[in-house]
């Protein structure tokens, strides 16, 4: 049981009545599992979508309204965007622009490392008090009670998942972010093929570093598997 729920918080004082009306259960409702099928890939495999309308959603939605300001610096908005910041960009003759994504990153995030790196951000946020009235460490306790609350109703029965974080859930795209952002510092880092540029959807390096980059993204964290795109 998470150490700070909503309820708690409210006693304490730390969370308003408005904050904590807002962010309370009010429906009984299961979230349930639907899919799409990938019919770009091979083997057309299913997208699994949680949906979480009419759910106990109002707390994801809450923190991820916190969480979402960190998460802005290293996306890319629309196609124009992207055309903007590469077309500055010269590729030596020795190089070649690749795109690096991960498999199904939603559901294989790392949560125990993903309310990590959104505890790292919020202790780093010296103005997080004129926005919230919670500490880094009570918004983190309801982020893992979030991540670790993802269960859902199929065919009748009722399932829980044990790692990664819903297609669906409000809180979903903000924690992934925040993670693979972690997850690239620490790739560049330890990486003995550093790429002259590294944006969050594509880079360039060396033609002959391109695989041997790979091998370490996907040496890193068991559940991050990366795929290449040139």
């Amino acid at each position: 049981m998470s150490r700070s729920c909503p309820h708690s918080l409210k006693r304490s004082g730390h969370l308003t009545d408005a904050v904590y009306n807002k962010i309370r259960p009010r429906h009984k409702q299961p979230p349930r599992i639907y899919g799409f099928p990938k019919i770009h890939k091979a083997d057309v495999l299913i997208r699994t979508i949680v949906s979480c309308v009419n759910t106990l959603t109002h707390l994801s939605a809450y923190l991820a309204n916190i969480l979402s300001p960190y998460s802005t610096d290293f996306t890319v908005n629309n196609s124009a965007y992207f055309v903007s910041t590469i077309s500055s960009e010269r590729i030596l003759d020795n190089e070649i622009m690749v795109s690096f994504g991960v498999e199904s990153l939603f559901t294989n995030v790392p949560i125990d490392a993903a309310v990590e790196a959104a505890l790292q951000k919020l202790e780093n946020d010296h103005s997080l008090a004129d926005h919230s009235t919670l500490t880094p460490a009570q918004i983190a306790d309801l982020l893992n009670f979030v991540l670790r609350s993802t269960y859902f109703q199929y065919n009748g029965s009722i399932y829980e998942r044990q790692e990664g974080a819903a297609m669906g859930s409000p809180v979903s795209a903000v924690i992934a972010n925040l993670y693979m952002k972690s997850f690239e510092e620490q790739a560049i880092a330890t990486s003995l093929y550093n790429p002259r540029i590294w944006n969050a959807t594509w880079t360039v390096l060396d033609r002959r570093s391109v695989d041997s980059f790979l091998q370490h993204l996907n040496n890193l964290e068991p559940s991050i598997r990366f795929t290449k795109g040139t």
